[in-house]
């Protein structure tokens, strides 16, 4: 009977005779079989002998290598230093999207393991968490959507610090817009063939974003992942922001050429699998192995200075990069609350600076002691109405309300009759939520009616109350609803201008 030693040496001669990077490695096999015999014993479990052998071998660093049990349980030698909030199991969502859309973001979607939002700056935001079991779900149309979505943004952060890969067909989708021609971003070189084989992103040409974009890396952006990190850093208008790559490694499928021969799993007479990349070694474009020469970003921050329980560095770090290249013209002025006097003028980028501690940017005072006035045009105004304003919520809340009142004697109130008697009186669905509905008794007999399900009116005013009260200027709720009106401005209007300086938010 073979012993669990037995089996150890087989796979380590299978690797002297075909592992893909024994020419540019120099490994001594025999070295490695004797400083890792010790761990292998004739009474070992099958469990520990297949966890045994992936700790073994975690010392290629390769992360297309895996063992498997008869009952399909998998061992991995994948592995990295991480800089976000990450627990690793197959596949599992590693960036904690919930704390970025809950800190950064105004509004934050998910579909397929995408997940896709606005930030607070007008900023729009993609996390691919992972490109395996999502890759023909994840199509050109909803990348479409996605982009749609986020058209009206200043730029884009593009987040793959926990995407470990699985299919290109996913990051190609988003390719096609940040790339405006043919991207050759990496080399394979063939050892079976002896030949280099060039990776070739093929843009569709009808798509194009054209704003500064920041590209999230990290140690575990991996494989397919890293292949598209590798294209990002062929484009222009994106800084790739974090850490540097894992590493890429041989590839274990068949996938250049579509042949698996050279790549399927052995398995040995214990039932156990395991598998050996033994064709491909991925090449950078300056023909350097890949492996040796991870994704380097632009900006590096370390894992440990990434992220912490109430910040993410590299997500702030990638709204002030592209604060600082978008043309979009935006100032606050500050005024001192005494005088009534202009105190100094910030660009958007000094806003974030300060906002969130950012040490490389100046910034003269601080945004809790003054009030924030306009100096920026309608873009945001517009943006945001056009996150928050649903006209078919509104005319349904409102309908509601006008049943509730028994309005003109009746309780028979649609969209569509509400609609009539709106448009009536010279008003369109917006112009009557900001000069009438912002500030009525809803049918719940709160104050406001809601705008959508993503803005809850009364709780914003009660919100803002509560930082006023914490100020020293204590309102009541009809003095504050008052004060909204008299000056002109509904809830989603004061968001859109200072409630997002204020950390006054939205809530649904």
């Amino acid at each position: 009977m073979t012993t669990p030693t037995e089996y150890f040496a087989q796979v380590v001669d299978d690797y002297r005779q075909n592992y893909a990077f024994n020419h540019i490695e120099n490994i001594d096999w025999d070295k490695f079989y004797s400083e890792n015999v010790g761990i292998f014993t004739d009474d070992m479990s099958l469990e520990a002998f297949a966890s045994n052998l992936a700790k073994a071998f975690s010392v290629l660093h390769n992360e297309h290598w895996a063992v498997y049990l008869p009952n399909g349980n998998m061992y991995s030698s994948f592995g990295g230093e991480l800089n976000f909030k990450y627990t690793f199991r197959d596949y599992e969502r590693c960036v904690d999207t919930s704390f970025i859309a809950n800190k950064y973001c105004t509004v934050m979607k998910e579909q397929y393991n995408i997940d896709w939002g606005i930030t607070n700056e007008n900023i729009g935001y993609i996390c691919i968490q992972e490109q395996h079991s999502n890759a023909q779900l994840v199509t050109q149309a909803l990348a479409d959507k996605i982009f749609q979505d986020l058209e009206e943004t200043v730029g884009i952060i593009i987040d793959i610090r926990s995407d470990g890969g699985g299919n290109n067909i996913v990051a190609d989708r988003f390719l096609n817009y940040f790339a405006d021609s043919d991207i050759l971003y990496c080399y394979w070189e063939d050892k079976v063939n002896s030949r280099i084989i060039p990776s070739v992103f093929e843009d569709d040409n009808s798509r194009l974003y054209e704003k500064p974009v920041a590209a999230l890396i990290g140690n575990v952006t991996a494989s397919a992942a890293e292949l598209f990190g590798y294209a990002l850093k062929e484009i222009d208008n994106i800084t790739l922001i974090g850490d540097s790559t894992y590493g890429p490694d041989a590839l274990t499928t068949g996938g250049i050429a579509g042949d698996y021969d050279y790549n399927a799993f052995r398995t040995l007479e214990n039932g156990v699998m395991y598998n050996v990349p033994s064709r491909y070694a991925q090449l950078t474009v300056d023909k350097l192995y890949a492996k040796y020469n991870p994704v380097q970003p632009d900006l590096e921050i370390s894992p440990s200075a990434s992220i912490d329980e109430d910040s993410d560095y590299v997500f702030e770090k990638a709204i002030g990069t592209i604060l600082e290249k978008t043309d979009s013209n935006i100032y606050y002025t500050f005024l001192d609350t005494n005088t009534n006097k202009d105190l100094i003028t910030h660009s958007a980028v000094e806003m974030v600076a300060a906002k969130y501690n950012m040490p490389n940017y100046h910034f003269t005072g601080t945004v809790d002691k003054f009030e924030a006035t306009k100096n920026m045009g309608s873009w945001n105004i517009d943006f945001m109405k056009g996150v928050y304003f649903d006209e078919s919520y509104y005319l349904g809340q409102k309908s509601e309300q006008l049943n509730t009142l028994a309005v003109n004697g009746k309780t028979d109130w649609t969209e569509e009759s509400t609609l009539e008697a709106i448009q009536s009186a010279g008003m369109t669905s917006w112009e009557h939520f900001s000069r009438h509905g912002a500030f009525e008794i809803a049918a719940d007999n709160t104050f406001g009616i809601d705008p959508s399900s993503f803005f809850d009116i009364s709780q914003y005013y009660e919100d803002k109350r509560t930082q006023c009260e914490n100020s020293g200027i204590i309102y009541t709720d009809d003095e504050l609803v008052q004060i909204f009106q008299v000056v002109g401005l509904d809830p989603i209007t004061h968001y859109s201008l200072f409630g997002f300086l204020e950390d006054v938010t939205p809530t649904c």
